[in-house]
């Protein structure tokens, strides 16, 4: 049968047909911008526009090295306009360390030739692999720890195994997922997880980053909890286009 996200596929990977959008994430305290988060997506009306279909796509052709590096280029390259400025947080899977076109050190080569500091990248890498593959989640965070990168251990809270994750190795942010943060002011028991993650973070010299956050409601209860930084619809909207301000927040 003729595969036709296949044929989508190589030709987003050939034609480098890919958009990157941006989302700030914020400090809570003073509404100032710590960095974007980079999220790519297909070409607009396409089948693979959708992130997981296009990444689901490309893990079982064995393409995923080839769209994660593609992703990474053209965010890298955008991002060169506030290098230094703020941070680029980039989302990389942990199994693409074993695809067959796997190659290492093209990111640093790539940030050489921008000019831009591996101290200035986050790799965000998802506490949903740790559960089902630990020793790859593992060697995938001591690859781009080794490189000198800033780590970001994403979707915490997720109904994972987040335990055994946060105590594998330090992380410099902790990115708590929506489903922990949806509802979060009338929820008694998530308030109370969340208590104990931040307490948990600041003692091992991580900040914490609440993702999806949508409402004001939501907003207040995690500046109450103290959690580091926000970032969701309620903020910014992921966007082309880098906005360089301080946010109002409260």
């Amino acid at each position: 049968m003729f595969d036709f996200n296949l044929q989508e596929l190589n030709n987003i990977i050939e034609n480098k047909k890919i958009r990157t959008l941006f989302q700030p994430i914020v400090n809570i305290k003073n509404g100032r911008i710590l960095g974007y988060e980079a999220l790519s997506r297909g070409p607009a009306g396409t089948n693979l526009e959708n992130p997981i279909r296009l990444f689901d796509s490309a893990k079982k052709h064995g393409k995923l090295f080839l769209l994660e590096s593609i992703c990474r280029e053209k965010a890298l390259k955008r991002a060169h306009i506030f290098a230094g400025e703020y941070k680029l947080f980039i989302n990389i899977d942990p199994h693409v360390i074993y695809d067959t076109n796997f190659q290492r050190g093209t990111t640093r080569q790539l940030l050489k030739h921008l000019s831009l500091s591996q101290q200035n990248i986050v790799i965000e890498i998802t506490e949903r692999t740790s559960i089902n593959d630990f020793n790859t989640f593992k060697k995938a965070l001591k690859h781009y720890r080794r490189q000198g990168y800033r780590i970001a251990l994403d979707d915490t809270g997720a109904g994972y195994s987040g335990l055994q994750s946060l105590v594998s190795i330090a992380f410099d942010y902790i990115k708590i997922d929506r489903s922990l943060i949806s509802d979060i002011d009338r929820d008694k028991v998530k308030q109370a997880l969340l208590e104990s993650l931040v307490q948990f973070g600041h003692k091992i010299s991580s900040s914490l980053i609440a993702e999806g956050v949508e409402r004001k409601e939501e907003l207040d209860a995690l500046n109450k909890l103290g959690v580091d930084y926000v970032q969701g619809y309620y903020i910014a909207r992921p966007a082309e286009k880098i906005c360089k301000r301080v946010f109002n927040l409260f």
